[in-house]
């Protein structure tokens, strides 16, 4: 991976950050109106050029617009969202009246997937690692997200839901390791066109379960957001 400047870490994240917020290719002027810089256009361009070719943006055939890569998604949550990561304390808060409220494991694990899913705004899937079965939450939520009115798309995200069961034992987490972010081709499943983030933890009032919890959605998923949320999540057990 190349080394960037300050000022291409700067643009880059301003340029990651406004397309998950709009889910559209980035231009130059839209991030000279929008983001305040203290340099011109014509700069923004040139460096936009150097980290297309770098590997961190592509350039889109149908507008002077660019998007992120899935290495520039990945820088983007490597180097510049660890700086700003909170914990949620309302988050747990909300988390541990749920365990106060739910003796059965079955409908806690119900429940902890509806409020991950309304909370994350994507889709989310918990279940028992020694069990072939997960709660899957959220779908209303693929409406939201320009990217599922393609149907090969949506296809191929049902496709990866569908077989999640089998495809989650390739995942091993090391001993000290909280949480996952696999990032496109990063994933070790089949269907590599989306952002998945796994945590696990250990659930039940008497008997511990190993438990996992998953966010799964487009590559533009809201990482600032959901990063927290499974921390928080994760800090619990």
């Amino acid at each position: 991976m190349q080394n960037i400047t300050e000022r291409q870490k700067e643009i880059l994240h301003s340029l990651v950050d406004e397309h998950i917020k709009f889910g559209v290719p980035i231009s130059s002027d839209f991030l000279k109106s929008e983001c305040c810089f203290d340099f011109s256009s014509a700069t923004i361009r040139l460096e936009l050029a150097e980290l297309t070719k770098n590997g961190f943006l592509v350039k889109t055939h149908f507008s002077g617009g660019r998007v992120p890569t899935d290495n520039g998604y990945r820088f983007f949550v490597d180097n510049l969202l660890a700086k700003e990561r909170r914990k949620q304390v309302k988050l747990q808060k909300e988390i541990w009246e749920i365990f106060d409220v739910y003796d059965n494991l079955w409908q806690m694990l119900h429940y902890l997937a509806e409020n991950l899913a309304r909370l994350s705004c994507s889709l989310s899937l918990v279940g028992l690692e020694k069990m072939r079965f997960f709660w899957k939450e959220g779908w209303q939520n693929l409406a939201r997200s320009p990217e599922f009115e393609d149907v090969g798309y949506l296809r191929s995200f049902l496709g990866l839901v569908d077989g999640f069961e089998q495809e989650i034992e390739k995942v091993h987490f090391n001993q000290d390791e909280k949480i996952k972010i696999f990032i496109g081709h990063e994933s070790p499943f089949k269907i590599k066109e989306f952002s998945l983030i796994l945590g696990q933890g250990q659930i039940g009032k008497k008997t511990k379960q190993k438990t996992i919890f998953a966010l799964l959605g487009p590559k533009r998923m809201d990482f600032q957001r959901n990063i927290y949320l499974m921390e928080s999540l994760i800090d619990l057990f």
